[in-house]
Order: C-alpha cells, then structure tokens, then sequence
C-alpha cells in the first residue's frame, strides 16, 4: 500500500493524474446530462420534484429573505406560515420544505429579497461557489482542478438544488486552510461556519491536535456576536421557536423523515435507518463511528503538517461522524479529492487508490440510486477512503515534518 518513490513512477503519476482528470470530467458530464434531462422531462407523469421550481430549495432562503424584511419572522419558524408564503410568492402549490437554520442565518440571506426568485437563485450560485473555488485558488488549486470543481457531481447536485454547499465548503476549506497564518481569520470562518453544526463536529478536535488555541476563541467569540446581535434585533421569541420547533423538526426528520430525503444522506445513521435497524442501535453504532473517527482524525491531524492531507482526512471524516449529513454538502469530499489527487500527482498513488477516488467522486449522486436500491454502503466507501488517508498520512511521516502547534 506504499506510494512509489522513483522519478519514473512518479512521472507514471502524473500521466494517472491528467487521465483521472480526463476520466472524471468526461464522465461527470455525461451523468449530469443525462439526470438534467431527466429532470426537466421525467418519463412518468409522478416524480420526486414535481411542481418544484429549479433549485427547489433555494425558495426556503428566498422566503426566509423576504418574510425577514417584512418584519413577518416569526412566520419562518412556523412550517404552515411558512409554506404558505412559499406558495404565495412561488405562485402554485409545491412540495413542503421547512426552515433548519440557527436565527443568525438570515443576515446571510438580506441580499436575497432585493431580488425575483430566479435572478436571487443565479446570484446565489454564482457568488457561493465564486468563493469556494476563490478559495481553492488562493491555495493554489487552479486550472483543471477547478474545471473539474465546476462539474463535480456535488457541484451539479448544489445547483440543481439550490442547496448552500458552495458557502459551507468555502467556509470549512478556508477555516483549515488558515489555521497556520490566519488564526483568527480561521476561527471567524469556522464561526460563520456555525450555521450548519454538524459540520462542527470535529472541529475542536482537529484544533486541540494541532494546538491552536487562537481559532476556538477567535470561532467561539465570532459565533456568541452573532447570536448575541440577532437576539437583539429579532428578540427572543425567535431562539425560542428555533430551541423548540426547528431542532425538535430536525430530530424528526433525521429519525423519521421518509422519501427522497433519505436518499440523500451517505451517513451511517441514515444507512442504518434504510436498513431497518432499532433507532436505539443506530445511534449507538454512529457513537462507535463518531469515537473512531475521532481518534483517528486525532492522530492523522497530529501527524502531518501537509495541509491537502489534513484537509482531506477531516473533509471525509465529517459525513462519518455526523448523523445528519447531505449529498449537497459532499462539496466538501469534491475539494478534499482534488487536493488528494494533487498530492498523488508528486507523492504517488496508493494501491488502489485512484479507483476509490473516482467512486467517491460520485458519490453525492451514486448515494442517492444506493440508497433508494436498499444498499446504503457510502458510509463503508467513506470509512475505505478515511483509511486510505491515513495510511497516505503514515507513508509521509518520515519524509514530511509533523505539526508542531507554532503560527
């Protein structure tokens, strides 16, 4: 499983990296295709996004936009108000969609209600993935790579839905990336970041192995600011509706949410639920994966300092340590495979590894069709792709210095 060290594999690597990026592109484009097509003219009268509008939803940031500047807030938190304003400003009748989103959320979204829905929907894909791909670039990530960025499944599944994968991604990938220059930068990030916890998760253990102090007070005090700044424009009333209606809505969904929703998860917790074990067992086998991974991403973190590996080994190990994870979100895994492939293309590639790397490419699509088959392995193809990195972590420990904790 060692990578190889002549300079005639390692130029064999290269030749392996522009074929996967061939491969990938080629393919990536040839599956979205054919699921648009499919999507903007279903072959039967019933399907999963009948009536929805193009990005379905994106008309949750929309209405929560515009209900905001009405001064009708509270209508967000209520799922029957707020359908009905879909409806109304959407203009037909659509699938429920409810709001999930911690109150602070929608001083993201203020630009929003200037807009009609679907010049609001181009602008939002179009300035959320500028910064995640701005972000890549400012590592040095550019030309194919971002090409590649550009029509990765998860970007494909980002706009098709009008999910916030772009801005999730841009935060997280720049969060770690400025750990070691920018530490409260990173902290601010991470803290902005806030709006969707479970990509928290391992945060404070990657910080505590790295020694970075800085980042879990700069984050800490960036997201009591925003907490602390909505409470007095919004009031009280709104943490309370969000402390007992949005939270308990998640729990539900997540425990018992049916239909398409399932499909889009590649956690553990869902995998378990598709497979119909008890509830109780399900969440004690995601608190073994949560342990694991942990200890794992501990001691990856703590043994390289080369930022595409730890960024890579934390990226994959988020949809493993979270029970509530999406498809949209595995933005994240697209950036933390192109960095791999990066470090592959000097480094080498592991036995094996490049055939894993092009599943989990296509993973944020290939959940949906295992899921909906009954055979929810992505959290088996993730945890395959964790080790990997760690084993690619190990083979560079004694070439490569481990992090010491300076800035």
């Amino acid at each position: 499983m060692e990578p190889w060290d002549s300079e005639q594999d390692v130029t064999s690597d290269r030749r392996n990296h522009s074929a996967i990026f061939v491969i990938l592109l080629g393919a990536s484009l040839l599956l979205e295709g054919l699921i648009f097509a499919q999507y903007i003219a279903p072959s039967h009268e019933a399907h999963f996004f009948e009536h929805d509008p193009l990005g379905a939803d994106f008309i949750n940031y929309w209405t929560a936009s515009i209900l905001n500047s009405d001064d009708r807030i509270l209508d967000i938190f209520d799922y029957q108000k707020f359908h009905q304003a879909q409806t109304a400003l959407l203009g037909h009748e659509y699938q429920l969609r409810v709001w999930s989103y911690p109150p602070y959320f929608l001083f993201y979204l203020i630009p929003l209600s200037w807009l009609p829905y679907q010049s609001a929907y181009i602008l939002w894909n179009i300035v959320t993935f500028g910064l995640f791909a701005a972000t890549l670039w400012w590592h040095g990530i550019r030309g194919s790579s971002i090409i590649l960025l550009l029509l990765a499944p998860a970007t494909f599944v980002n706009i098709l839905t009008g999910q916030n994968g772009f801005l999730s991604g841009a935060l997280f990938i720049g969060g770690l990336l400025c750990l070691r220059k920018y530490p409260l930068i990173a902290g601010m990030l991470l803290g902005f970041l806030s709006y969707k916890p479970h990509l928290g998760i391992l945060l404070p253990v990657v910080l505590l192995a790295m020694r970075q102090w800085k980042p879990l007070i700069s984050a800490g005090i960036t997201i009591l600011s925003l907490a602390l700044t909505s409470l007095l424009l919004h009031g009280p009333d709104i943490w309370h509706l969000y402390f007992t209606v949005t939270t308990n809505n998640n729990t539900a969904i997540l425990e018992s949410g049916t239909g398409f929703l399932m499909y889009m998860m590649p956690t553990v917790f869902m995998s378990g639920r598709i497979l119909d074990f008890d509830i109780g067992m399900i969440y004690r086998l995601q608190f073994i994966m949560l342990v694991g991974v942990m200890i794992g991403t501990y001691w990856g973190v703590r043994h390289t300092a080369i930022p595409e590996l730890r960024i890579a080994l934390v990226s994959v190990a988020i949809f493993l340590a979270s029970p509530y994870a999406h498809n949209y979100d595995m933005t994240i895994l697209s950036a933390a495979i192109i960095m791999i492939i990066s470090h592959a293309d000097s480094h080498g590639f592991l036995s094996g590894e490049p055939v894993l790397l092009g599943v989990s490419w296509f993973l944020p699509i290939g959940v949906i069709l295992l899921n909906a088959l009954g055979i929810p392995i992505s959290p088996l193809i993730l945890g395959m792709l964790f080790i990997y990195l760690l084993l690619r972590i190990k083979s560079s420990i004694l070439n490569e210095p481990t992090w010491s904790g300076t800035t």
